[in-house]
Formats: C-alpha cells, sequence, structure tokens
C-alpha cells in the first residue's frame, strides 16, 4: 500500500470524532491488504472519492475506486483505532 502525501485531519461529525488520511494503491494484493486490516478493526472504516463512499471491508468497492487514485480513509478518533491510524502511516512515502 503506498500512500501519497500522507496526511491526517480529526473533524468532529455529529459529535464523534473522525480521523482521516489519504492513501493510494498500486496493486490488486495492496487493496486485499488493506481490507484485511480494516475488517480486523473495532470500528468502522469508511473510504470515500468523489462523493462516493463505502465500508473499507467491500473490496469490491475499492476496485472500483481504481488504483493509482487518492482515496481518503475515515475512522473515529478512538483509542480503539490508534493501532489501524499506525500501520497506515507506516506506508507514508
Amino acid at each position: 500500500m503506498i500512500i501519497s502525501d500522507f496526511q491526517e485531519n480529526v473533524q468532529q461529525f455529529g459529535g464523534i470524532n473522525l480521523r482521516e488520511c489519504y492513501i493510494s494503491f498500486d496493486s490488486a494484493a495492496q487493496i486485499r491488504d488493506f481490507v484485511s486490516l480494516a475488517t480486523r478493526q473495532p470500528c468502522p472504516v469508511r473510504v470515500q472519492r468523489d462523493g462516493f463512499d463505502t465500508i473499507a471491508t467491500s473490496i469490491m468497492s475499492l476496485f472500483g475506486m481504481g488504483l493509482h487514485t487518492i482515496l481518503c480513509v475515515v475512522a473515529p478518533n478512538v483509542p480503539e483505532m490508534a493501532d489501524f491510524f499506525t500501520q497506515l502511516s507506516a506506508y507514508a512515502s
């Protein structure tokens, strides 16, 4: 998984703090690995691109978003998700 210009933002939505970062996939294997990582999380993870929003565990939706495109990953900014974001940041370029 390649994360282009890794950025993180925290925003509040309906009283819930959400954390977001931007990623890009170079291969189907990277999408598969990301889905596996997202599946193991205690909170839902969303992926957004150009107004399209999907759950991060939907491998077919992520394939539909395409390779080499910037995707926004959004998840609750809670302590239980810290490891998830740490694992994503390890791919920062």
